[in-house]
């Protein structure tokens, strides 16, 4: 039996259901709007706590399962300097006075080449920019891949190409929740070595990081509370997190270009954990920790990946 591919009414959008009817490994996604992800299924299993209206969606609380660009995470008061001109972003996190997340979820993306075979699909979603935004006013192609496969499990692969003729800054990245249980709090976590990114009252790097080994041993989320970058030295990077309904067990690229950072984040009503691959730190625009500059016709690219492992 070969996945499947069924599109159904998602308010004024589509959803594009991928499914593998024999093992329950299925998604949901809605290309034209940010290619969002509304759920990723294993054994039958939601993991994903996305957007389950349309209203919710339009909303786009938490940024759920938005990809990231051209900057993932904040810009320090919406503003940067390149080649000698200032360009600014709306603010769109007030508490911090910066820009959050860049404008990835706006974007209409087509969906394109989809394959379906038995043991695996591949969908890929694109968006190709002109320039026409005035905070980041350089023509661009964004791409995304979904993979589904019934041994591998999920990966996300990303690529960002500079259409235009000028050397862009660039990073990207991706918010999507994971939900294993009713509350984070007993969910199970194990990081492997990195450094905590310092910030300050706003949420900005302070240019120090410190050694992070709080979860160097897999041990319960419990009471803590996180809002943090995490940056890797080495590679490869992978690490898990566990709850009553089993176990996501992560992968991303990493190395020059690619995720050798991560956001973790535990929302308010604590059901779920955002975790967020980035190509670059927080504020990269201004810092140039990570950043990319791609050159005309220029790709980068990075892929983050997962399984799923049932509860024993």
């Amino acid at each position: 039996m070969s996945f499947t591919h069924t599109v159904h009414p998602f308010g004024r959008w589509e959803k594009h259901v991928f499914e593998h009817a024999a093992t329950g490994l299925a998604m949901e996604l809605v290309p034209e709007e940010g290619a969002c992800l509304l759920d990723l299924r294993f054994n039958h299993r939601s993991v994903l706590d996305g957007y389950r209206t349309p209203e919710e969606m339009d909303i786009n609380r938490w940024a759920k399962s938005n990809f990231l660009l051209p900057f993932p995470n904040r810009l320090n008061e919406g503003s940067y300097e390149w080649e000698g001109e200032i360009y600014q972003f709306e603010i769109n996190d007030s508490l911090t006075n910066n820009a959050l997340h860049g404008f990835g979820n706006q974007l209409p993306f087509v969906l394109g080449y989809v394959e379906l075979r038995e043991k695996f699909c591949i969908v890929t979603c694109t968006h190709e920019n002109e320039g026409e935004h005035p905070g980041y006013p350089f023509p661009f192609k964004f791409e995304v891949q979904f993979k589904l496969h019934t041994e591998q499990g999920f990966q996300v692969h990303m690529r960002m190409t500079n259409t235009g003729q000028q050397t862009i800054p660039a990073g990207f990245g991706w918010h999507p929740y994971f939900t294993l249980g009713q509350s984070i709090d007993q969910y199970r976590l194990s990081l492997p070595p990195c450094e905590l990114v310092g910030i300050d009252g706003r949420m900005i790097p302070t240019g120090k990081t410190y050694d992070y080994e709080e979860f160097a041993e897999e041990k319960p989320i419990g009471i803590t509370v996180l809002d943090n970058c995490f940056v890797f030295r080495k590679g490869p990077i992978s690490w898990s997190v566990s709850g009553e309904v089993g176990t996501l067990v992560f992968r991303q690229d990493s190395g020059h270009g690619k995720f050798n950072y991560l956001q973790l984040f535990t929302p308010p009503d604590r059901k779920s954990l955002a975790i967020e691959p980035m190509s670059c730190n927080i504020d990269a625009f201004n810092n140039r920790e990570g950043l990319l500059l791609l050159f005309p016709r220029q790709t980068a690219s990075a892929a983050f990946a997962m399984n799923y492992l049932p509860p024993e």
